[in-house]
């Protein structure tokens, strides 16, 4: 039996439960299965524990809506709060925010939330999972979008911009890539190929995810080249995920004015932006975007 056959016998074994304490077990045991594949530095061990306790989550979620329906009294949060804890006898264990957010990943369709889990990169919360459905349109932070002279130098670097997997059509006016993914494709769940640019939803957790989709596809071999564009967040652990694995950066000498969702006006940001590099064309990097910023290159990566 292979992993994806046993994945999902687990998940059918989990789909018969119907005492929450059981599915609770057995997600505990799935972090401390996680925990103990990211001390040995197992990858692939941690991000499959990580989906099953998901897969666990949404399940006691399922059950919980289930208990609180049967309770048929959703007047007040003391009444929901009384019917968890006190009439159908629901695991002190469980705080009023994990109900709450595992009900949530109970509603979310089947097929969506497979998907998503499936498409992890890296081990995530629920919550991460929620925010997940909230991708903005565009490319940026909302309205967001990337001037021209930078998309230029990205095509300038790379040739060609094949993909802009978090992007929107008028965004794509300025980037003009092949293929782009607006919102509600998700970009996250769809193939990445080819040379991408990557100017991702700066919130939190889009950010993360985008960006090691990016490393992820990027060292899987699906894509050829890659530019990312985020803000300059050296004390945050996503960042340093992008920038060690990345083959050059560039540092930009003031900050990028983004335009607006007219193209017109120019937004400000509060941080200096970095673009990564992606690639083996490390050269023709460093000459196109040393005329913004500084350069660093990585020749043994």
């Amino acid at each position: 039996m292979n992993g994806l056959a046993r994945y999902d016998a687990a998940k059918r074994a989990l789909a018969e439960l119907v005492n929450i304490d059981e599915v609770k077990l057995i997600r505990d045991k799935a972090i401390a299965i996680q925990e103990y594949a990211r001390r040995a530095q197992d990858k692939q061990m941690e991000l499959d524990a990580c989906r099953y306790r998901l897969q666990c989550e949404r399940r006691a979620g399922e059950l919980l809506a289930e208990t609180v329906s049967i309770g048929g009294d959703r007047q007040s949060e003391k009444a929901v709060s009384s019917a968890v804890d006190t009439a159908f006898n629901i695991p002190t264990g469980i705080s009023r925010d994990q109900s709450s957010q595992w009900q949530r990943l109970a509603a979310i369709p089947e097929d969506i939330f497979d998907k998503k889990v499936e498409s992890l990169a890296s081990p995530l919360s629920a919550k991460a999972i929620l925010n997940h459905q909230k991708v903005p349109q565009t490319s940026g932070d909302y309205n967001w979008y990337t001037p021209e002279k930078y998309i230029e130098l990205s095509r300038e670097v790379m040739g060609s911009i094949d993909l802009d997997p978090a992007s929107c059509h008028e965004a794509n006016k300025i980037v003009k890539a092949d293929k782009f993914y607006t919102k509600d494709e998700d970009g996250l769940l769809q193939p990445w190929y080819g040379n991408v640019f990557c100017n991702p939803p700066y919130n939190f957790p889009n950010v993360e995810m985008f960006s090691e989709k990016m490393v992820d596809s990027y060292k899987s071999g699906k894509i050829k080249q890659g530019i990312l564009l985020t803000h300059s967040s050296t004390d945050t652990r996503w960042w340093h995920i992008a920038f060690t694995s990345s083959s050059a950066i560039c540092f930009t000498l003031g900050r990028i004015n983004f335009l607006n969702a007219n193209a017109s006006e120019k937004i400000s940001p509060l941080k200096g932006q970095t673009f990564m590099y992606f690639g083996e064309n490390t050269d023709r990097f460093s000459e196109s975007f040393k005329t913004i910023g500084s350069i660093g290159i990585f020749y043994e990566r």
